[in-house]
């Protein structure tokens, strides 16, 4: 179980930083807002976040600590992400 909850996290980790680093560089105002993100990258992180989060739910082994661990280091919160579709590429968070 362990091993296949770190090799099931290794296939999103790199998405999810890719689209945070994204989303810190190019999108965040001084509202603490991200706007016009598209749909792509809105889908990406949505895919990326829920398969995490699946895993998270479903490991009973320390690899459910390393998956919060990482999103915390990327300040994204599992319990309040709420996936959105792809269509949608407007979105405002809290900062």
């Amino acid at each position: 179980m362990q091993n296949e909850a770190l090799k099931q996290v290794s296939k999103f980790l790199f998405s999810i930083k890719l689209v945070v680093k994204w989303l810190r560089t190019r999108y965040i105002n001084g509202h603490g807002s991200i706007e016009f993100l598209s749909g792509n990258a809105w889908k990406a992180l949505g895919d990326a976040l829920n398969a995490l989060s699946a895993i998270a739910s479903t490991s009973h082994d320390y690899s459910a600590a390393l998956v919060h661990d990482v999103v915390l280091v990327e300040d994204v919160d599992l319990a309040t992400f709420t996936p959105i579709t792809p269509t949608q590429p407007v979105v405002k968070l809290q900062g």
